[in-house]
């Protein structure tokens, strides 16, 4: 049986992912939450699941995991981080206490005898491009959150290049899907779409890349499943960048939605108009891994859910 390790368990992501690998009787999942973990539902769902132990662990006491930790950990799913949304990326005391904690986790995991660490970074961590973004492009983050993401990801590779690991750093561009926060664009412009409500956007001119969450798990499930995929960063994303201008029109046509689109009443923020056109290469020819779910079927999943409850 493979012991597993995650942190963040009761994130949009985490969740998902602990569905995903419970489907194999071979995986024993060991989940990390917090010590007052807002999310009581989730976490009750997950306690009942078989082949699951929870440990209640602030992420400021990674440091003295090993005093909750009784067994041999085969493999660390980092999601865990403090003040993903704004304006907390843009605190750096918060973001400096991610990585050193963060630190502190993977040494424990590594003294533990963990093998493998799959790290789930950002494409916060490019900084601001227009261009195609592929791995080995300059890195140029342009607030705290990427900026300590992007040091965590080089802070690995430098501290255990020399021991025996297998190291993943997934950059995970922009996840949609069930469960995901009411204030994204996608969930808070369903809700708007849903009611006949006009939708005041920006000019929504940039490139974007929607991925749906299930596809991302599965990405994820295979760095777990196989030990010979090479050591290094992998872009995740959607094969699919368009203007997100298309994306939020194809929004409303599949919904039926009378809504008004109102491009352009609402200014970029002050970093400027980000636009992310990543390049997937790289997990494709390393891997299996092909996206399964369009974004017409994955929005359609969300709107059904609506429908039932």
């Amino acid at each position: 049986m493979k012991n597993i390790v995650i942190t963040g368990a009761t994130s949009f992501i985490g969740i998902h992912l602990i569905r995903q690998l419970t489907k194999d009787n071979n995986n024993k999942l060991h989940i990390i939450v917090r010590e007052n973990n807002k999310k009581k539902e989730k976490l009750k769902k997950i306690e009942k699941e078989k082949n699951i132990d929870v440990y209640k662990i602030d992420m400021d006491e990674y440091f003295k995991i090993k005093e909750y930790i009784n067994f041999k950990p085969d493999i660390l799913i980092h999601l865990s981080w403090n003040g993903t949304r704004k304006p907390q990326r843009d605190d750096e005391i918060l973001q400096e206490n991610n990585y050193l904690n963060s630190i502190d986790l993977f040494e424990n995991m590594v003294e533990l005898g963990c093998k493998k660490i799959i790290n789930i970074g950002s494409q916060a961590e490019y900084g601001i491009s227009d261009k195609t973004i592929s791995e080995d492009d300059e890195t140029s983050p342009n607030t705290w959150y990427g900026i300590y993401k992007l040091k965590l990801c080089n802070e690995m590779f430098n501290r255990f290049k020399e021991k025996d690991l297998n190291l993943y750093h997934i950059r995970v561009f922009s996840i949609y899907g069930i469960g995901d926060d009411d204030n994204t664009l996608i969930m808070s412009s369903i809700k708007k779409l849903k009611q006949n409500m006009d939708l005041e956007l920006t000019e929504s001119s940039q490139n974007w890349n929607f991925l749906n969450v299930n596809d991302l798990v599965k990405a994820i499930e295979i760095f777990v499943k196989k030990d010979d995929i090479k050591t290094g960063i992998y872009n995740i994303a959607s094969k699919e960048t368009k203007q997100l201008k298309e994306y939020i029109e194809e929004l409303k046509d599949i919904m039926g939605s009378k809504s008004k689109l109102l491009f352009g009443e609402i200014s970029y923020p002050k970093e400027g108009k980000v636009s992310i056109n990543p390049d997937i290469t790289k997990i494709q020819s390393n891997t299996q891994w092909r996206e399964e779910i369009t974004f017409e079927q994955g929005i359609k999943e969300i709107i059904n859910l609506y429908e039932e409850k």
